[in-house]
């Protein structure tokens, strides 16, 4: 395996993309050649129109197992299990984000019984203009 690693390194194909069609149409006269780049001819071929593709398929890629679970090899190598272990963490999520909103509006109803609501026209015709000094009084003598 060692001595073949030059070999397995080594890149078999390029997409090669050009400002200009010159500099394609270039590429595509020197079929003839005898250029090499890392001792293997070059070999140039025209890619198809992107109206050509068939957009629907593209979920599908070469190896692809028309099994629903792949996660029996290998489940990082899955593109299936993947989704699954991502919409299973994003599920996870929402639950736990429900249960604390929960957890909260049991709170504030908590808090509303403790501190409930009072009518403060009445407050202001008991104490009047005072009602900052017995606010004040009171919470230096309760500390």
């Amino acid at each position: 395996m060692e001595d073949d690693y030059d070999s397995l390194i080594r890149p078999t194909a390029a997409f090669i993309i050009f400002e200009e069609e010159e500099g394609a149409a270039q590429a595509l006269k020197t079929v003839g050649d005898d250029r090499k780049l890392m001792g293997l001819p070059l070999k140039f071929t025209q890619a198809s129109e992107p109206t050509d593709i068939i957009w629907e398929n593209r979920h599908f890629y070469p190896g692809f197992d028309s099994e629903i679970f792949c996660c029996r090899k290998d489940w990082g190598e899955s593109r299936v299990c993947r989704e699954i272990i991502g919409y299973t963490f994003v599920i996870i999520a929402l639950c736990l984000s429900f249960f604390f909103i929960l957890w909260l509006a049991s709170l504030e109803k908590k808090f509303g019984n403790v501190f409930p609501a009072r009518n403060c026209n009445d407050i202001e015709s008991t104490y009047g203009a005072s009602l900052e000094e017995y606010a004040y009084f009171d919470y230096v003598f309760v500390k």
